[in-house]
């Protein structure tokens, strides 16, 4: 019987997308959706459209930003895990 085989990055690809699906779950991710929410409610009425798009434009490139930054860490978490469980002699 042939097992499939997965690389690397799909794997912590699909891990990554799991723990998303957990923290969206909680309930400070409900916090944290409803906070956004009533900001961006807040910037539609302080600000005008144009404005607004460019504020909107910015918010995406800070959580593009911060996207690329949380998958790192996740990555490197895996590393750390690795090294630690050789160096306690568990692989």
């Amino acid at each position: 019987m042939s097992h499939p085989t997965i690389d690397f990055d799909d794997f912590i690809g699909f891990s990554l997308e799991a723990a998303a699906r957990k923290f969206h779950s909680t309930n400070e991710y409900h916090l944290l959706r409803e906070k956004v929410e009533q900001m961006e409610k807040a910037c539609k009425e302080r600000f005008s459209e144009n404005d607004y798009a460019f504020i909107e434009n910015c918010f995406e490139t800070l959580l593009e930003a911060e996207g690329g930054e949380t998958e790192f860490i996740y990555l490197q978490g895996y590393k750390d895990c690795v090294t630690l469980l050789k160096q306690i002699n568990v692989l």
